[in-house]
């Protein structure tokens, strides 16, 4: 549980082996704002740490996998809708 706060931490820009890092402003320009990692972002963490342990990847390869799977249950969606529109065209005939 120790590494997994260590590496969430670090992961939001405060390092344990440099101390300058643990200030909230330290007068970089981020893409986000600096800030103290919260319970719920250890939980989204360790939950993409676990996904990534099973599929056996990096961050870049489960957001691949996300991707993928949103696409697929799309388009499973879009073909059961068809299917359905397509029995209730069969019926009225």
């Amino acid at each position: 549980m120790r590494h997994l706060i260590t590496d969430l931490y670090a992961a939001n820009g405060f390092f344990s082996d440099n101390h300058k890092s643990w200030v909230i402003n330290d007068g970089m320009t981020r893409k986000y704002p600096k800030r103290h990692p919260t319970m719920d972002d250890a939980y989204r963490y360790a939950f993409a740490k676990l996904k990534q342990l099973i599929i056996g990847g990096d961050t870049k390869s489960g957001r691949a996998l996300e991707e993928l799977n949103k696409v697929t249950t799309k388009i499973y969606r879009i073909s059961n809708s068809k299917a359905i529109q397509e029995q209730s065209l069969m019926r009225i005939k």
